[in-house]
């Protein structure tokens, strides 16, 4: 896979921001979506959200987290369309797991370990 090739999207329940259901466990699978411009739409911004593919989603939510990974995740808009997309990050040759960072908050708030 050659460096810069979107790979796949990542899929699931959009939770607006602000509307988590604080009596719910975060979901390891929640991914969030930054709000853009400062969330202000009458402004051309977009508010945040989450992403949980904890029940519905794409094969992304099974990306694997690495401290020097092959992809990142980053938000993008076609339109008005926001999605996060996982692209390669480096050449990826046949054969290598597909990983991006989680990011430290991830472990701090599922209080887990990195053990890159």
């Amino acid at each position: 896979i050659v460096a810069g090739t979107w790979i796949a999207l990542y899929l699931g329940e959009v939770i607006p921001e602000g509307e988590t259901d604080k009596s719910r466990q975060k979901s390891v699978y929640n991914f969030t979506m930054p709000a853009i411009g400062n969330g202000n739409t009458q402004r051309g911004g977009a508010p945040g959200f989450e992403i949980d593919g904890r029940y519905y989603g794409g094969l992304a939510r099974f990306f694997n987290h690495d401290c020097m990974p092959n992809m990142r995740a980053s938000p993008e808009q076609v339109g008005k369309m926001r999605f996060i997309v996982f692209q390669a990050a480096r050449d990826i040759h046949a054969g290598e797991q597909l990983t991006f960072h989680y990011g430290m908050e991830f472990f701090h708030d599922h209080d887990l370990k990195c053990y890159c």
